[in-house]
């Protein structure tokens, strides 16, 4: 189904977004832009219209001929999403939007490996990937969380495959800005480790666990009042036990990466700034324990790269 920010853009460039989503369904050839253990995701360019615009769109990034397929499948998925894009444009749905005027538009197509064994088989009846992903960035978009703008997600139901088209957000990753920080002065580089403490601290009060709050999934927007894009939503949950755990192991995630310009008083001024906005009376006792968790982490970190070097 095509989502709300999709009908930002014209008629004819949503038909070049549901044709990438397809030729990406069918296992065609595109720009790698990630592989994990569970999804593919891959970088497409097409030229971007505004929904007023009448102009041909085309896309501009390299793709190989198609591989077969399943024409039931391709034929039947092409339909659905296509009836979703006629009824939004018969209710009025449609937005003129300058962003788009004349620019290149650059997706993230993430593929989502159908759930295997007993993931399968605990999964059945449940949401896909791409379909709970685009429901939890609509969650926190809601409580005014800067998200990437997801355009399409779909879902195959025999094979459990998923499939989600995203924006690419603006911003630069959260390491890359405190190296520039730490360049700029001491100031400026605990000014943004206190934003981000803020930040992430505002996450958690508004009762989300992120599934993988790496430096790598936040990117930084502006120089001063600094904003954050939060990325990577995968396994991004409202828990409903052992909340106040969940969320000290965001922070052991945000603090298990070592930095050189990323000193421990860096990481403690960022903790304060997390520690004041959440309300945290006992913060020395709340620290022992994050410092213990971490440690933890590291430790069966090197286990692994222990016994990867022994095989």
């Amino acid at each position: 189904r095509l989502l709300a920010d999709a009908y930002a853009l014209s008629a004819k460039t949503r038909e070049e977004l549901i044709d990438v989503a397809l030729r990406a369904a069918q296992g065609e050839a595109m720009q790698l832009a990630r592989r994990s253990r569970h999804a593919t995701t891959y970088l497409v360019r097409i030229a971007a219209e505004p929904a007023h615009a009448d102009q041909t769109s085309t896309i501009t990034a390299p793709l190989s001929k198609p591989k077969p397929a399943d024409a039931r499948d391709r034929d039947s998925a092409g339909a659905s999403v296509k009836r979703d894009l006629n009824a939004g444009e018969a209710a009025g749905t449609n937005q003129s939007s300058r962003h788009f005027a004349g620019a290149e538009l650059e997706l993230f197509v993430k593929l989502f490996n159908p759930r295997k064994g007993v993931a399968r088989l605990l999964g059945a009846g449940r949401r896909t990937s791409a379909l709970r992903v685009a429901s939890i960035t609509e969650q926190l978009r809601a409580r005014a969380f800067a998200t990437p703008s997801l355009l399409l997600a779909a879902e195959e139901s025999r094979s459990q495959r998923s499939l989600l088209v995203a924006r690419r957000a603006e911003g630069e990753l959260l390491p890359f800005a405190l190296s520039k920080a730490r360049v700029l002065g001491l100031t400026r580089k605990w000014a943004l480790l206190s934003a981000l403490g803020i930040e992430i601290a505002r996450l958690h009060q508004a009762g989300f666990v992120h599934g993988d709050l790496t430096p790598y999934n936040i990117l930084v927007v502006g120089s001063g009042p600094f904003r954050f894009v939060l990325l990577d939503h995968d396994r991004t949950f409202l828990p409903l036990f052992w909340r106040r755990r969940r969320q000290l192991r965001n922070l052991v995630q945000l603090g298990c990466r070592q930095f050189d310009f990323l000193s421990k008083t860096d990481q403690l001024r960022f903790f304060r700034a997390y520690a004041k906005a959440c309300g945290m009376r006992a913060q020395r006792l709340i620290l022992r324990r994050v410092n213990a968790m971490l440690s933890a982490r590291r430790q069966r970190d090197l286990r692994r790269l222990a016994l990867a070097a022994k095989v």
